[in-house]
């Protein structure tokens, strides 16, 4: 991440639903009945954007690897205390 170290960012989990494709042929009322899989992402909230949450995972002082989550596709944003204890929810 250019620019420094984000300390003041906020740590969350992100909790969204992830794409399955499965190409083995099926019964199709089998397949209908399918669901996604639930992720959870732990990290600093870098920014909510109208089209996705970016998320960092890892950071040293002056890049990070990240996560972006298509907004459609996330299903809540819990704020975390450095302890791991929730603050509270913001429902995406």
């Amino acid at each position: 991440m250019a620019g420094g170290r984000r300390d003041g960012a906020p740590r969350v989990e992100v909790v969204w639903l992830d794409t399955e494709e499965d190409a083995s042929w099926q019964d199709s009322t089998k397949a209908a009945s399918t669901t996604c899989p639930v992720c959870r992402t732990y990290g600093q909230l870098l920014c909510i954007r109208d089209d996705a949450v970016v998320v960092a995972t890892t950071m040293n002082h002056t890049e990070c690897s990240r996560v972006t989550i298509p907004r459609g596709c996330v299903q809540a944003i819990y704020s975390l205390k450095r302890n791991g204890v929730y603050l509270g929810a913001n429902e995406a």
